[in-house]
């Protein structure tokens, strides 16, 4: 039950203090990424970690309107897919994301995901573009999203099984 409890507590969190999170924080919730299964063990994947204010600031104008969550954040790690490498590239990176989420909270932190792929930049073009440019990432990968992660200043409600919404659930029987 462990597990579920963990999903049952993570929720998006916006709202951060400023505090840095601390490099081993950040390699652990790499690791929970890294080992997240992917389309034939291929790891279409790039992570850039940013923990300077200032590029995360700049990184903020790859979305359309810009975040405000990336002034408060103590890191970002932005998560690149290589669609040359694997047709699924776009699923395995969410799936790298979705775990370090779960870890950012099991370690008492806070995440968000900023989505990236098939979105604009503040000033035009492609978030993907714009988040290239910023973090100096070789063109041909592709920006799936953003984690930002944080010590948390206001953590949203935890989920309860009466939030699970069974009018999506249909069974065979």
């Amino acid at each position: 039950m462990a597990a579920l409890d963990c999903l049952m507590r993570r929720r998006s969190v916006r709202s951060y203090t400023g505090e840095p999170v601390t490099r081993e924080e950040l390699e652990k919730i790499l690791v929970a990424g890294l080992i997240g299964p992917t389309g034939k063990g291929k790891k279409p994947w790039k992570f850039v970690v940013v923990t300077n204010p200032e590029k995360l600031e700049a990184l903020s104008s790859m979305r359309r309107p810009a975040p405000g969550a990336f002034k408060t954040a103590g890191a970002a790690i932005a998560v690149f897919g290589n669609p040359s490498v694997s047709d699924t590239w776009v699923e395995d990176c969410a799936v790298a994301m979705e775990n370090m989420h779960l870890a950012a909270d099991d370690l008492g932190l806070g995440s968000v995901w900023i989505q990236g792929r098939l979105r604009e930049a503040d000033a035009g073009g492609s978030a993907s573009d714009r988040a290239r440019a910023v973090l100096g990432v070789e063109s041909g990968l592709e920006l799936e999203a953003v984690l930002l992660v944080g010590r948390i200043e206001h953590h949203p409600p935890f989920h309860s099984e009466a939030d699970a919404d069974w009018s999506f659930v249909s069974w065979d029987d």
